[in-house]
């Protein structure tokens, strides 16, 4: 599979995921919350690796990878207590979701081209202004 059959999959799971942290929204602590849903992430993350080693998968680790995992994971738990916390503010997944996902994508687009060098080209910064004026339309 390619990087967009990936990514098109990973989006799709993300849009149950969004889906299902705005139902819980005021009905649960942000924190038991985001205990819950990492353990509940870890399982199925689990599961795979001992299925990987029951058949024989090579699985690839480094220390770099394990950093950066290590990384990702401490700002994702900071980023979904934010998230239960925006929900139990505001429950209306219209409003809440555009709002984390274009502050998001504009976050790591901003971090791709001061950290690792990506290229900034005016269709990018055209793109970026677009995404801050459509989160500007969705939330009015």
């Amino acid at each position: 599979m390619n990087y967009l059959m990936y990514g098109i999959l990973a989006a799709v799971a993300f849009g149950f995921y969004n889906f299902f942290v705005g139902k819980s929204g005021g009905k649960i602590s942000p924190f038991l919350a985001t205990f819950l849903l990492s353990i509940a992430a870890a399982t199925i993350a689990g599961l795979i690796i001992f299925a990987q080693k029951i058949f024989g998968v090579k699985i690839e680790i480094t220390n770099p990878g394990i950093k950066f995992a290590i990384l990702a994971g401490l700002a994702t738990g900071v980023a979904e207590i934010f998230y239960f916390f925006a929900f139990t503010k505001n429950s209306n997944i219209s409003v809440v979701l555009p709002v984390v996902f274009t502050i998001t994508v504009v976050t790591g687009i901003i971090l791709g081209f001061t950290i690792n060098h990506e290229p900034v080209t005016i269709i990018k910064i055209l793109g970026i202004a677009a995404s801050l004026f459509g989160l500007f339309l969705l939330t009015r």
